[in-house]
C-alpha cells in the first residue's frame, strides 16, 4: 500500500473513532449493572467481552433471530456464574483469530494489505462495544454493527473473490449467494412483522431472553394502551425474573395506583427509593401526592423536597 493510499484511508478511521465516541458520549449509563468492577470478576468480563464479539461476527453472516433488548447475564444468587458460554467464549475466540491468521498467512502480498485494512476497519469500530467495561443497559445491540460491517464485508468480499478464480467452487459462490439473498429476504419479511407495534416488538424479545427489561416496557406499552391489569401482568413477571431492577417497581406503582390499590403502590415507590436508580425523584414525587391524598402534608412536602433535590424538573409539576 503505497504512501497516497494510506493517506486516503486515514479520514475513514478518524470518522470511525468519532464516531464511536459520539456513540459512547450519547449511551445512557443508566440501568447499567452499577459498579461493573466488582459485579464481574476479570475472568467473566473477559468471557462476556469475547462472547459480545463473537455474536457481531455470527449477526453480521446470519442475522437471525433479532430482538430489541440483549441484556447481560445477571448473577441473582450468591456465588453464582454468569455460564458456561460465556467462559468458553475466549477460547472460541481465539479459535477465530487463528483461521483469521491463517488466511492472512497464506494469502499474497496485495490480499493481505486489504484484508488488514478490513480487519482494522471492524477493530476499530467494534472495539468500543465490547463491553470489557459496559455503559449503558444492553450487552449488545445490532445498531452498533452497521458501520463495523464494512470491514467484515471488505474481508468476506476478498475471499469471495479468490474463490471465483477458482473454477471447481465458482459455480458454488454464485448458488450460494443467490441462495443467502433469498434466506434473507425471507427473514426480513419474518421481521417486518415483529417491528408492527411497541407490544409484537416486545413480545419477540420476551420469547428470546430473560431480561426484565422487556416485561417491564411491554407492561408500559399495555399500560398506555389503558390495558392496565395486562400491564401489571408483565410488570409482575419483570420482578419476578429480577427483583433487583428498580424502575419495574416504579411503573408497577403506578399502574397499581391506576387500579386503586394506593397502599400497595405506596410500597413500590417506597422500594424504588431505597434501591436507588434514576427514578428515585419520581418516586418521591409519586409519593408525595399519595401522602397529599391522604391528607398528610408533611409528609408529602417532605417527598416533594426529596424529589426537587433528586430531579430539580418536578418543580414544573409540584
Amino acid at each position: 500500500m503505497n504512501r497516497k493510499a494510506l493517506l486516503l484511508k486515514i479520514p475513514y478511521f478518524i470518522g470511525s473513532v468519532l464516531t464511536g465516541l459520539a456513540s459512547l458520549d450519547s449511551r445512557s449509563v443508566v440501568d447499567s449493572l452499577g459498579d461493573f468492577t466488582d459485579y464481574y470478576s476479570f475472568i467473566e468480563k473477559a468471557g462476556l467481552s469475547a462472547f459480545t464479539l463473537i455474536r457481531y461476527l455470527w449477526k453480521a453472516l446470519a442475522p437471525g433471530e433479532l430482538i430489541t433488548y440483549y441484556g447481560y447475564p445477571m448473577k441473582l444468587e450468591e456465588g453464582e456464574g454468569i455460564g458456561l458460554v460465556y467462559l468458553l467464549s475466549p477460547l472460541i475466540l481465539m479459535l477465530v483469530l487463528l483461521g483469521v491468521y491463517l488466511i492472512y498467512k497464506k494469502s499474497g502480498k496485495t490480499f493481505r494489505k486489504q484484508w488488514l485494512f478490513g480487519l482494522l476497519f471492524f477493530t476499530v469500530n467494534i472495539g468500543l462495544y465490547i463491553n470489557f467495561t459496559p455503559f449503558g443497559p444492553t450487552m449488545w445491540a445490532e445498531r452498533y454493527m452497521y458501520l463495523p460491517l464494512i470491514g467484515i464485508f471488505i474481508c468476506l468480499s476478498l475471499l469471495l473473490d479468490e474463490l471465483l478464480k477458482v473454477a471447481n467452487f465458482k459455480n458454488a459462490v454464485y448458488a450460494l449467494t443467490a441462495l443467502g439473498l433469498v434466506v434473507f429476504a425471507v427473514l426480513s419479511r419474518k421481521q417486518s412483522y415483529v417491528w408492527k407495534n411497541r407490544i409484537s416488538l416486545w413480545e419477540n424479545s420476551i420469547k428470546r431472553t430473560n431480561a426484565v427489561y422487556p416485561w417491564m416496557e411491554l407492561g408500559k406499552a399495555y399500560s398506555q394502551r389503558g390495558n392496565i391489569d395486562k400491564a401489571i401482568e408483565y410488570f409482575n413477571g419483570g420482578v419476578a425474573l429480577n427483583p433487583y431492577f428498580p424502575k419495574v417497581y416504579y411503573f408497577r406503582g403506578l399502574a397499581i395506583k391506576e387500579v386503586g390499590d394506593r397502599a400497595y403502590a405506596k410500597v413500590d415507590f417506597e422500594r424504588v427509593i431505597k434501591t436507588g436508580g434514576d427514578l428515585v425523584g419520581e418516586a418521591y414525587y409519586e409519593r408525595g401526592l399519595l401522602y397529599e391524598e391522604a391528607g398528610r402534608l408533611d409528609s408529602a412536602l417532605v417527598d416533594y423536597d426529596s424529589a426537587l433535590v433528586y430531579n430539580p424538573e418536578s418543580l414544573a409539576r409540584i
